[in-house]
């Protein structure tokens, strides 16, 4: 697993408990003083929440203007678009949906598709969706500045098909993971097993890293589908900071859709992008035993699930796990869109 910038991790953090860290630069350390002076007396500064997405589908006509609709998410929900046409000739259509979701955690899941006949080179049809959550959080306990390391898990996924000829697909899927402190984020690494395609690390200074696969990797991928599941670990600076300087972000973007380009004998072209994530966040629990006292403050949705349930409860969760493993157990039975979606696994490119 190789970072994109030597800048990334400026000093090897290995805290003991309880301990400072003990190389970190001055520019770093300015800026976190200066961001829990300006969180100062804010509460529950870290649970902010922004969601922000556009759906927007396009389909030619004929040469005219093409037709187009868009929906714009600013808060949790389901959005959509289309079914869209062309209303000359009618021979293609488009639409997209994306679900912002907070429970049972924090997702994103989106699909966009398009087709035409083929028959007039004007008359392709497209979907294009972007979307983010953005989560301030902080660590808050009995000392501020403490490195304290928190765990980060979940699963992501990018996947596109379609029928016809695949060079007139108009398709394209990514998805990634931002962690942004001003007060540093530091010795970010893969903590536990790791499955599916390994994620694009990137950081462009000792506050960001991102985690990204296909379209939104910093730099191109030999493969247009991926599934995988991610256990990372990083250490964060305790206190309360400023909102929006401390920050982690689920991000997709995605289009489904046909090139609109003459085929001979007019035969169809049709392709469908699909993308999920999904992240719980966590202070590693080992750290905990001695370093009690220490909490996140974030959005419940970044919560993971408990780990114990109570005996008198768990033949019922049982009974859903068993209902919902047909879904796949690491999406915890998020609502998934599923037009046209092949096997992700004979479909990975």
């Amino acid at each position: 697993m190789t970072f994109r910038s030597p800048q990334f991790d400026p000093f090897p953090l290995h805290l003991a408990p309880g301990r400072r860290p003990g190389a970190m630069n001055m520019k770093s350390l300015a800026l976190a003083l200066a961001g829990l002076a300006a969180g100062a007396g804010v509460a529950n500064a870290g649970a902010a929440v922004v969601v922000s997405g556009t759906v927007t589908s396009q389909a030619g006509n004929n040469g005219n203007p093409a037709v187009q609709q868009s929906v714009h998410a600013t808060d949790f929900g389901t959005y959509s678009t289309g079914p869209l046409s062309g209303p000359q000739f009618g021979n293609n259509s488009t639409q997209g949906a994306l679900i912002i979701s907070k429970v049972p955690s924090a997702a994103i899941s989106a699909a966009a598709t398009g087709t035409d006949t083929g028959v007039y080179a004007p008359n392709g049809a497209t979907t294009f969706i972007q979307a983010t959550i953005t989560f301030d959080f902080d660590v808050i306990g009995p000392q501020a500045g403490i490195g304290v390391p928190l765990l980060f898990a979940g699963s992501t996924d990018g996947l596109v098909s379609g029928t016809g000829d695949p060079t007139l697909w108009n398709s394209s899927v990514g998805t990634r993971l931002d962690l942004t402190s001003v007060g540093g984020v530091y010795a970010f690494k893969t903590v536990g097993p790791q499955s599916g395609t390994a994620a694009d690390l990137y950081s462009g200074s000792v506050q960001d890293v991102r985690a990204a696969w296909g379209h939104m990797a910093a730099s191109p991928v030999n493969y247009t589908s991926y599934d995988a599941a991610f256990d990372y670990g990083a250490t964060v600076l305790s206190g309360q900071f400023a909102p929006g300087t401390q920050v982690l972000k689920l991000a997709t973007i995605l289009q489904g859709g046909s090139r609109g380009v003459d085929h001979p004998g007019g035969s169809p072209t049709a392709s469908t992008a699909n993308s999920f994530i999904d992240v719980t966040v966590q202070i590693d629990p080992q750290w905990l035993v001695d370093n009690p006292g220490y909490k996140l403050v974030m959005d419940a949705s970044l919560s993971p699930p408990s780990p114990v349930p109570e005996p008198g409860s768990r033949s019922t969760l049982l009974a859903g796990a068993l209902a919902l493993f047909g879904l796949g157990v690491r999406r915890r039975g998020h609502s998934r869109i599923a037009w046209f979606r092949r096997d992700a696994r004979s479909s990975r490119g």
